[in-house]
């Protein structure tokens, strides 16, 4: 592509995202207007004002919030997923969301990982017991004694019986 028409789709670029922006607060101004609730008159201020950390930040909080019904619940949480989910141009944000999904992707991967490694660590466990009691059963046959297992309450006690 030569650079005079990469320059000038980069100018389309940045022009469409402005209009976009633009679009997205005239939405923004919209919903709110119409919609009657605590938050919206909490958020419009903050879209006029054009503060979309702000404006996330209640949102996220919105989201988490507990609500005395639950279709002030559902209304608060579409509300708040308007804002949480629109993909803000650059330089919009302070942070970045793409990242901050990452982050918190690879998070529960680690703690996946760290569930699962106890869950091998377990069945190691158990395998091991589990050949040691067939053991024992074959040695109580060999002295003709029962291996019995007893459970009460939260102790396990074990012993060998004579037949």
């Amino acid at each position: 592509m030569k650079p005079y028409k990469l320059e000038k789709l980069l100018q389309l670029n940045n022009k469409l995202a402005e209009t976009s922006g633009s679009n997205f607060q005239v939405f923004a101004r919209t919903l709110l207007s119409s919609v009657e609730c605590e938050q919206s008159s909490e958020l419009l201020p903050l879209v006029n004002q054009g503060d979309w950390n702000a404006v996330l930040a209640c949102a996220e909080r919105f989201a988490t919030a507990e609500y005395r019904s639950p279709a002030e619940h559902r209304l608060n949480v579409q509300l708040a997923s308007v804002f949480r989910k629109y993909p803000y141009p650059a330089g919009w944000l302070n942070t970045n969301p793409r990242e901050k999904a990452l982050q918190t992707f690879v998070a529960s991967e680690h703690k996946c990982k760290r569930v699962n490694q106890r869950f091998i660590a377990y069945r190691k466990v158990r395998s091991r017991t589990k050949g040691l009691y067939q053991g024992l059963g074959r040695l109580s046959h060999m002295f003709s004694v029962t291996y019995v297992s007893r459970t009460s309450g939260s102790t396990v006690s074990s012993e060998l019986v004579p037949l």
